[in-house]
């Protein structure tokens, strides 16, 4: 019967009613077609506009906003030198406008700007406008070879490295001040599986996963066995190559051969340290970050939003995965309490590396 077939591809039984032209259609590649492009793309153009007006405005938010729109001015290869003449800097152009309010601010994009900004959400390569962020473990800072005598060692002066760190946490106790048993030989390994959940998450969220504790906390937990299911390792490679096998598992997470590589050397990284001297200091500057996300996952409770367009066609992250209970986060917060005990006595890299 023709009259239940998509009115798009004209092939497949029909599933939906586009709101705006009643046309009836069966998929969400239909929707996108060009020939109900009007639709889709004023649909997108709501989506966005919807998205940015449920943000707190902050005056980070109006810097990312800045700084995304920059990259879509910039990406558009096609154009000459002579039309970007043409265009006023999107800067100047979105002088004195609210960045808050998404209307004024798409209407200061020009055609192509809101043409490139909907096709990099449509295709999923919205990450072309992120910043890049450089892990603050890749850093190195050389043990200084000359100290000044006249300096007491008791002034409060602090390494280089400390300030490009997550703080590290003041009251960790010693582990024989907590217990008498002693540590298990795969204490280490556990550590690593951890840590390389740390870098997935904080990779992911673009090192801003402070920002969003709730999901951040979702993905540590998700990827990491030894916090999730307290699964045991024996050497690095069976520590990560887990992680990567729990990243493949989760549908909003994508791993590659690069990301493999990518997270083993941020793990080693962290585990040499800033330098020879203190190699523990990134550890437990990414233990006490860990700890941090955990205690103010906590405080703070998912947000729940009425089931818009945007969440329609872009679910949040919360509407795929569990979110962890309060017990279980606590567990984890003890076993990372551990883990930063257990690094005062008995990290020594040399020894595993």
């Amino acid at each position: 019967n023709e009259d239940k077939l998509c009115k798009i591809c004209n092939a497949n039984p029909f599933k939906y009613v586009c709101p705006r032209c009643n046309v009836v259609y069966c998929s969400v590649i239909c929707y996108k077609a060009v020939s109900h492009s009007d639709c889709s793309e004023a649909f997108y153009k709501e989506c966005i506009q919807e998205h940015i007006q449920s943000q707190e405005p902050n005056v980070h938010s109006r810097k990312k906003m800045l700084e995304m729109l920059e990259r879509v001015n910039r990406n558009d290869d096609g154009c000459s030198s002579d039309d970007s003449d043409d265009v006023d800097a999107i800067d100047e152009r979105l002088a004195g406008i609210n960045l808050d309010d998404a209307d004024s601010v798409w209407e200061k994009l020009t055609e192509e700007e809101r043409n490139e900004f909907i096709g990099l959400i449509k295709g999923g390569d919205v990450t072309q406008l992120l910043p890049t962020w450089e892990p603050w473990w890749n850093r190195r800072f050389p043990k200084r070879k000359v100290r000044f005598l006249d300096v007491n060692e008791d002034d409060d002066i602090k390494p280089d490295y400390e300030a490009v760190c997550p703080a590290i946490s003041k009251s960790i106790q010693p582990l024989s001040s907590i217990t008498r048993t002693k540590p298990s030989d795969c204490i280490f390994y556990n550590l690593v599986n951890v840590l390389g959940g740390y870098t997935v998450m904080t990779r992911y969220y673009n090192g801003e996963h402070s920002t969003m504790v709730n999901e951040a906390t979702t993905i540590l937990i998700s990827v990491s066995k030894n916090l999730n299911e307290n699964e045991n390792y024996t050497s690095i490679d069976t520590a990560l190559e887990s992680v990567c096998q729990e990243t493949i598992n989760c549908e909003y997470l994508t791993t590659t051969d690069h990301v493999k590589c990518s997270m083993k050397e941020d793990v080693l990284n962290i585990l040499k340290g800033p330098n020879e001297e203190n190699s523990v200091y990134y550890v437990q500057a990414a233990l006490s970050d860990i700890y941090n996300t955990l205690q103010q996952n906590k405080k703070t409770n998912p947000k729940v939003r009425n089931k818009g367009k945007f969440s329609t066609i872009f679910p949040d992250i919360n509407s795929s995965v569990n979110i962890y209970t309060k017990e279980k986060i606590n567990k984890c917060i003890q076993k990372v309490k551990y883990y930063q005990s257990w690094c005062l006595e008995y990290y020594k890299p040399n020894t595993f590396l």
